[in-house]
């Protein structure tokens, strides 16, 4: 099943859609469907979105707010924001994509200084945690359907 070209697209597709309609970078994992990070992103992103998975190691959190926007700055770690505008980005976010106790790593979505649509806002947040649960909604889907075609 993992083999099977159309699954194979489905998250590098959203990947493309999501940038630059809502980030300036988007690092998915998928591990149903793709061993390695599914990562859509100008070069310019690359130490950003790796700084961010590293505070996701780091601090042993599923989910890193980081946004100067006034919605969100209660969710931000004030170092976090310092550190993300050193790796040329302005904003991000890390959620889980776990569905129905399937893990399926992380959606991490970045903005740049000039994206059109700002700092993430709690609505982008929110338009990005959908993604998120479609995407390990989708990686929990194939992974049943792997299993239920071995017995």
């Amino acid at each position: 099943m993992q083999q099977t070209p159309q699954l194979k697209e489905v998250v590098p597709a959203v990947a493309k859609a999501c940038v630059p309609f809502f980030a300036s970078a988007i690092s998915l994992g998928a591990l149903a469907t793709h061993s390695q990070l599914v990562v859509q992103s100008p070069t310019g992103y690359s130490t950003a979105l790796e700084g961010v998975r590293g505070l996701l190691s780091v601090n042993g959190t599923e989910k890193i707010v980081i946004s100067a926007h006034e919605g969100l700055v209660k969710q931000t770690d004030p170092g976090h924001l310092t550190r993300l505008h050193q790796w040329q980005a302005e904003s991000a976010v890390a959620l889980p994509m776990t569905y129905r106790g399937v893990y399926g790593g992380h959606l991490i979505a970045l903005r740049g200084e000039g994206h059109r649509r700002g700092p993430i806002s709690p609505s982008d947040l929110a338009l990005i945690s959908e993604v998120a649960d479609r995407v390990a909604a989708f990686n929990a889907f194939v992974t049943q359907t792997v299993g239920s075609e071995s017995l």
